[in-house]
């Protein structure tokens, strides 16, 4: 996969994880508090929260090839 050009440099992912830390870390989570907090890593009417990152996104910002992602299946996730 390298050899053909199909994987991520290092650079990439870490500029990409650096992106997911500075929306989502526990800094920035910890500095969030009642209905800002829930907003941030629950809101399903925003694509700018947590579980919209880990299930939908993917775009040049954050793309599913590099991180997976939780959709499909049980909401019980």
């Amino acid at each position: 996969m390298d050899a053909a050009g199909k994987l991520l440099s290092a650079a990439q992912l870490s500029s990409y994880y650096r992106t997911f830390r500075d929306r989502f870390g526990p800094e920035v989570l910890k500095g969030l508090d009642g209905e800002a907090l829930l907003t941030t890593m629950h809101s399903h009417g925003t694509r700018e929260s947590l579980v919209y990152w880990l299930e939908f996104k993917n775009d040049a910002e954050f793309p599913s090839i590099a991180f997976g992602g939780i959709g499909g299946g049980s909401a019980l996730k």
